[in-house]
């Protein structure tokens, strides 16, 4: 007979172990030592209102029906209590909070955990105590008249007289008497409590009194027929029974054991697909231009890490979308590691290093990385430009726009649609009800934005097509049973590898360009309109561009013919020679640094002075050098060299330094995008751990067998010779052992080697091969096999 949680943990297979983790993550970490470790971490508070917040409705009210109980209860007792819902379901439901480990027992004697009456508050489903707890303690006196009124005989005494009322409440026909004979008053007043809390508010007896309130109120009459139970404060509680009764023996008012209907329309799966496909490419390449035009000009980062409302906008107008759309890209190919912030004292992003490594794959590989980011990233675009708690703009890539719940509500939204008939187009409405019916408690006014916003970015995402989910999204969605690159690969056009030049100075690509040729055409024109065909546009500036980049003309002339499958037209070619000659008459350089002389003879000298060759000195006139180090710094090293210099503002003025009482940065800390869920080989790892740990637990020394061998202080000589026989004898052992720092505890290893001062040992909680050091082994105690 299972008698608790860890007896319950005990019990099951590896598989099931396994499944817990899986839906209680938080259990992991860290990882625990033994099953009982993992079942008080199970019934700790936080992690059951984390465990709660992912329950549906139907496991919600399952729990009700065992917290009001206050007791194990049978199958038969919960169906009753819930209304007789479909024996499927129900079971459905107990198996779910039993693999979650909230409940546990046979179907004979189905137990919660206990936290979960502290969770639930005073009164779990809006019902009270049963009637044995309320009216026990009255006394005599009230309990012979709570008797005599419900129609029995007082005996006098009060356990007898409190037995006696407890049966007649108890008794469903007598209840409904009870209360069928109260007045209109008393009984509207008793009714009011029927969906509500059930509590009513009373007077406090006096000395020598029974009741506070009057004899003529309503509420008085319901104190003395034992309906309302006073317990201080100037409360009174509705027995449970009473409560149960006046709800018609069930104790929700709608059994929600079936989830809502999705109110629907279909679509043809194809068109839904071919409109996905070219959504997500347009996606891919829109990051993809995003991130190029950043690598040679990023945005500065604001000081809290965000993005400014003028980048946002530049962004936008790049792309050609709405900036609701450009947060969107942004956010995304922050969440996929694609962008971060440059080193620097002013700060800038820049895309990274995984960018081009991302760059390179295919099509189809580049949109799974993004939306698989998308999907696990904290990161909530629909936040941009709205305001938070302290009336303070949400910016892009700032702290602000982080919420924990966003990928568990995406991942519930997919998976509603998933579950829906291939090409169904839900309406909002019934898709919000289905979502909240999953998770109930994670209701609210985020709740609700988490998943218009969620809506709103699968077609952009490529993730829905007409309302639909795609194919290639629901392989996403189902993980390892389809290859969404495949399934999207498929649909995609193939790449081509040239682009079709018109006389209006505009290029066509009739479909996604390889990368080098993308990259080719896009360092001489730039992009007009996106599409099934991409239209690139050449202008002085972007073939400007190219000349900035050190192409020369005759290179953009053979660039041209090597990308286009028609004729390069004339008045490009004019345009790309006229450019070129114009191109370089002005040189602009940068000067950090400005020095002015008195006369040409001193420029000789310090050009000629290697002290000062860090400075990079050039003439621009007889008496002007230049430098490209700071001014600062060409003063200090002028001084150095013996050369007196001093330094001077734009107008001429003499620069006076006084030191500056300098501060260091605040700290500020960011939250990060949640990492991926367990992987299958970490599972199984923690619950090969859990065994060794169950095992170690069991050969505890000095526990249990009072001949099992303890740990004990040896002589370091003693320890080594011990544990190189126990090796030699392939022998499991205990070892005390104290880390470096000073922490002790006790391990089951298996000696392998000892040598040098350090023994080689596999530790069976750990499950791997470490070392230790003999100096820190306080005891060795071998144990049987």
């Amino acid at each position: 007979m299972v008698t608790s949680l860890v007896d319950e943990l005990r019990g099951r297979d590896d598989a099931s172990l396994g499944a817990l983790f899986r839906t209680r993550p938080d259990l992991a970490a860290p990882m625990p030592a033994n099953l009982v470790d993992l079942a008080s971490r199970a019934a700790t508070r936080g992690s059951v209102l984390r465990a709660l917040d992912g329950l549906d409705r139907a496991a919600l009210q399952t729990l009700d029906g065992l917290l009001v109980l206050r007791r194990a209860a049978s199958v038969a007792e919960l169906s009753a209590l819930l209304g007789r819902p479909p024996e499927v379901a129900l079971a459905d439901a107990l198996d779910r909070l039993r693999l979650a480990a909230l409940a546990w027992g046979d179907d004979d004697a189905i137990t919660c955990v206990q936290t979960m009456r502290d969770v639930a508050g005073q009164y779990p489903a809006g019902l009270g105590p049963p009637a044995a707890a309320l009216l026990t303690p009255l006394p005599a006196s009230v309990l012979a008249e709570i008797v005599e009124l419900l129609g029995g005989v007082p005996a006098g005494d009060a356990a007898t007289d409190a037995a006696a009322a407890i049966a007649v409440l108890s008794e469903p026909t007598g209840l409904s008497d009870v209360i069928n004979r109260l007045d209109d008053e008393a009984r509207e007043l008793l009714e009011s409590t029927t969906w509500a809390a059930p509590v009513l508010p009373v007077r406090d007896p006096g000395p020598g009194r029974a009741y506070g309130s009057p004899p003529d109120q309503p509420v008085a009459r319901l104190l003395r027929r034992g309906l309302l139970v006073p317990v201080g404060g100037g409360v009174g509680v509705v027995p449970f029974e009473v409560g149960l009764r006046l709800r018609g023996g069930a104790i929700h008012r709608d059994s929600a054991f079936e989830p809502p209907e999705l109110d629907r329309s279909v679509q043809l799966a194809g068109l839904v697909d071919r409109i996905g496909a070219g959504a997500a490419a347009t996606f891919v390449d829109q990051v993809d231009r995003m991130l190029a035009s950043w690598a040679t000009a990023g945005p500065q980062a604001l000081r809290t890490g965000g993005l400014s409302v003028r980048a946002l906008a530049q962004v936008a107008i790049l792309l050609g979308v709405e900036q609701q759309d450009a947060a969107l890209v942004v956010e995304t190919a922050f969440g996929a590691g694609l962008i971060g912030t440059s080193d620097s004292a002013y700060p800038v992003w820049l895309p990274s290093v995984e960018y081009d490594r991302w760059r390179a794959r295919p099509v189809a590989d580049r949109w799974v990385f993004l939306a698989r980011a998308w999907l696990a990233t904290t990161r909530v675009p629909g936040l941009t430009g709205t305001r938070d708690d302290r009336d303070k703009r949400i910016a892009p890539l700032g702290p602000e726009a982080d919420r924990a719940a966003a990928p568990v509500i995406r991942a519930d939204v997919l998976e509603v649609l998933a579950a829906a008939p291939e090409g169904a187009v839900p309406t909002r409405d019934s898709l919000h009800r289905v979502v909240d019916w999953r998770a109930p408690r994670r209701g609210g006014h985020l709740h609700d934005d988490l998943i218009a916003w969620t809506v709103r970015e699968l077609p952009v995402l490529g993730l829905t097509g007409m309302g639909a989910l795609t194919r290639f999204a629901a392989a996403l969605v189902h993980g390892s049973r389809l290859d969404p690159v495949g399934v999207l690969a498929a649909g995609l056009p193939e790449p081509v590898d040239h682009v079709l030049i018109q006389a209006d100075l505009t290029a066509v690509a009739p479909g996604p360009l390889i990368a080098p040729i993308a990259a080719a055409i896009g360092s001489v024109a730039q992009v007009e309109s996106t599409g099934g065909a991409t239209v690139f546009r050449f202008t002085e500036a972007s073939i400007q561009r190219a000349f900035d980049a050190g192409h020369g003309a005759d290179e953009v002339h053979r660039l041209l013919e090597r990308v286009s499958r028609t004729p390069v037209p004339q008045p490009l070619r004019y345009l790309v020679d006229e450019i070129a000659r114009r191109h370089g008459r002005v040189r602009v350089s940068a000067v950090a640094s400005v020095i002015r002389l008195d006369d040409p003879a001193t420029g000789d000298v310090l050009l000629g002075d290697a002290r000062l060759g860090m400075l990079s000195l050039r003439r621009l006139a007889p008496t002007i050098l230049g430098s490209k180090r700071s001014p600062q710094s060409v003063v200090d090293a002028m001084r150095d060299a013996g050369h007196s210099a001093v330094a001077e503002g734009v107008e001429g003025e003499l620069l006076v330094r006084e030191p500056a009482n300098q501060r260091a940065p605040a700290y500020r800390s960011t939250r990060r995008p949640t990492g991926p869920p367990l992987a299958e080989a970490a599972l199984q790892a923690l619950v090969r751990s859990l065994r060794a740990g169950e095992r170690a637990r069991a050969n505890r020394p000095g526990v249990g067998d009072p001949n099992r061998p303890r740990l004990r202080p040896r002589m370091p000589v003693e320890t080594v010779a011990v544990l190189t026989d126990t090796a030699a004898n392939a022998q499991t052992v205990w070892i005390g052992y104290v880390d470096n720092n000073g922490g002790a505890s006790e391990r089951l290893v298996d000696p392998l080697r000892v040598q040098g001062g350090w023994l080689t040992a596999y530790d069976h909680v750990r499950d791997a091969v470490r070392t230790f050091a003999v100096h820190r082994i306080t005891g060795v105690a071998p144990i049987a096999e």
